[in-house]
């Protein structure tokens, strides 16, 4: 089956005009049906002007109509729109037409030519410019930000799924995500990314600049946060722009961690020792959980004795002494939230800050 896609979709119902061009264009797709015809008992047929179906709707070019059915029609110059004329009185004299029905019927060719032409003149003369959108923009269901700088330089489309935060935070199944894009919300990194910059952090103050490389380095912008911007949902910048605070949960964030996790990503360090003697030469294992200040030396948090491990199948959890832990093969899981509640983990907290595209948009900062 054949596919059609056109601008303006031209059928048996059509009023076109200036206000219709400079709107915003919609695209169609129409296919050629399978199905034939038929005008009083004769099939309709013609290559260059074939019948289309639109969702279920047949379309015929609208110069084929007044050939086909004898209903009168004309192109309107002075006015710029098609008439159709079904009351058998024609044309009003003194229209400046470009083609019409049954009073031309001997020439559908030139009608349809004329038609044409003047279609085409009336589209030369009211051209529209066509280049990427601006802002925020819905396209296929989907919610797309053309990004362009204070200079008006497109700088790409993103979506949601081009902040970094937002995706990580889904990954991790954290409780609570951040704004997104979509709702109006831009991340400092996606506003250093359009552009092209870095960012310098310091007590409540946010420059957006070049590379230090950089052979003639810039400051593009900075933000002045209001010194509660952290605690408060939406606060505003010194000039005047607003700031939706995202709080998260920084570091291991998984319901289970194992011990070179802990070790890794935090200053816990698990030691092994021998416990009580439970029988003659027979000990139980104690396991100490450590912390390391600057100096590398170690501060006890906590110990637990472990009971002696019959064969239990992996997954199965137990608790000990306050922690819940789980076996998987060789490998020791123990519960993030217990480790929290008695002090081994310690619980920080991240904020970073979105702002608004509007209020951007209105500081020049973004067009």
């Amino acid at each position: 089956m054949k596919k059609f896609i056109t601008g303006v979709l031209v059928g048996a119902c059509l009023t076109l005009g200036t206000t219709a061009l400079a709107a915003t264009v919609k695209q169609y797709i129409l296919t050629e049906p399978s199905y034939p015809l038929f005008v009083n008992g004769i099939e309709y047929r013609d290559s260059d002007n074939p019948i289309l179906n639109y969702e279920g709707s047949t379309y015929i070019p609208l110069a084929k109509i007044g050939d086909l059915t004898g209903v009168d029609y004309h192109w309107n110059n002075e006015l710029s729109r098609v008439e159709i004329n079904t009351d058998g009185q024609g044309r009003i004299e003194g229209d400046n037409a470009a083609s019409s029905g049954p009073s031309n019927a001997s020439s559908p060719g030139n009608r349809e030519l004329a038609e044409r032409e003047a279609i085409e003149n009336l589209n030369i003369n009211n051209q529209v410019k066509y280049g990427p959108p601006k802002g925020l923009v819905e396209q296929g269901g989907m919610v797309f930000f053309y990004a362009y700088d204070a200079d008006g330089n497109f700088k790409g489309q993103f979506t949601d799924e081009d902040d970094i935060v937002l995706v990580m935070s889904r990954l991790e199944k954290r409780s609570e995500l951040p704004p997104t894009l979509s709702e109006g919300w831009i991340s400092s990194g996606l506003l250093a990314k359009i552009y092209d910059s870095q960012v310098e952090f310091k007590n409540d103050v946010m420059v957006f600049k070049t590379n230090p490389f950089v052979l003639n380095e810039k400051e593009y912008f900075r933000f002045v946060l209001a010194p509660d911007w952290k605690t408060k949902e939406i606060s505003k910048t010194s000039n005047d722009i607003r700031v939706k605070t995202f709080s998260y949960e920084q570091g291991i964030t998984d319901e289970w961690v194992r011990e070179e996790t802990l070790e890794k990503y935090t200053n816990v360090e698990i030691l092994g020792g021998v416990g009580p003697e439970v029988s003659p030469g027979i000990y139980k294992a104690v396991s100490y959980f450590y912390t390391k200040d600057e100096k590398g030396d170690r501060k006890l948090l906590y110990e637990i004795t472990w009971p002696r491990r019959e064969t239990k199948d992996d997954e199965e959890i137990q608790n000990v002494d306050g922690i819940r832990v789980k076996y998987s093969g060789s490998r020791v899981y123990y519960n993030t939230d217990d480790l929290k509640k008695l002090g081994i983990l310690q619980s920080e907290r991240g904020y970073s800050p979105y702002y608004n595209i509007e209020d951007l948009q209105k500081a020049g900062i973004l067009q």
